[in-house]
């Protein structure tokens, strides 16, 4: 005879196997993430990374979850993972995304702690006024910015005015804030400070870009190290510098100097944080 207590018992394993099975279909919680910077070959290296064969790309590059989208559930983001059981056989397999405005969004740090704890960080930093020219362009490629870039520069702090207090609401989003925030994504050590008060330094890989972009090989291969899978005798199909939109104009040398002097005590900033002069 079937007593109460065994039916109960039973009911709780059945109501366990069926957590189970559901867990098994959602997609899992990524391993690591890019979190910047933008124009920085962020885009390139997740395209390495994800040929690789212990590493399962995304359903999408920028999922912008931590950022844009945090008033989304935590289902709607493991939706763009595949779930481990579907990942790629007969091998370890680590899932990741990247999504460049996590680095310079203020809140991301702490939003992402809270959910991936344990979660690998790799940074990408180019010489920022380099980075900020890039920027420009990309922006004028997709029909946002309109100005030239020195009247773009000079107006930044007029139009990427949004308090940070105000995007501690998890449906905010500022265009300018995103979009216009050409020096102000270059104050390297500000965010990375930010992101050290939730993340030990052992938990985030630095990268310089221009490292990066004169040997794919040698840093492809020390980001593999950091997320756990070394494999010295694989390289991508080819090395290809993606996002990579063909020649424009030089900035003008009198404006190159004067983001120069702007940056330098950032840049300074940044070298006594890493212990190295990125070389900028």
């Amino acid at each position: 005879m079937t007593t109460w207590r065994d039916s109960n018992w039973q009911t709780r394993l059945l109501m366990l196997r069926q957590r189970a099975a559901q867990a098994a279909h959602l997609g899992a919680w990524p391993d690591f993430i890019i979190i910047g910077a933008q124009r920085c070959g962020t885009t390139s290296l997740y395209d390495y990374l994800s040929q690789h064969p212990s590493i399962q790309p995304a359903l999408r590059k920028e999922i912008h979850y931590f950022d844009n989208h945090f008033d989304r559930s935590p289902a709607w983001y493991r939706a763009f993972f595949y779930p481990a059981a579907l990942r790629r056989p007969f091998r370890p397999c680590l899932t990741g995304e990247a999504t460049p405005y996590y680095l310079f969004h203020p809140h991301t740090p702490a939003r992402l702690a809270a959910t991936l704890p344990r979660a690998r960080l790799i940074v990408m930093l180019r010489n920022p006024v380099d980075r900020a020219y890039s920027h420009y362009l990309h922006e004028v490629r997709r029909g946002h910015e309109t100005l030239p870039f020195a009247a773009a520069v000079a107006r930044e702090r007029e139009r990427v005015n949004i308090a940070p207090a105000t995007l501690a609401d998890p449906a905010a989003y500022d265009p300018a804030h995103h979009h216009f925030s050409y020096l102000q994504r270059g104050h390297y050590a500000t965010q990375l400070q930010a992101w050290r008060q939730h993340f030990a330094p052992a938990q985030m890989l630095i990268i310089i870009s221009e490292s990066f972009f004169a040997q794919p090989a040698t840093t492809l291969a020390a980001a593999l190290a950091f997320l756990g899978a070394p494999d010295p005798d694989w390289r991508p199909a080819q090395f290809a510098r993606r996002n990579f939109h063909g020649n424009y104009e030089d900035i003008p040398p009198a404006l190159r100097h004067q983001l120069e002097a702007y940056f330098a005590s950032h840049n300074r900033q940044l070298a006594h944080l890493l212990g190295y002069d990125p070389g900028w």
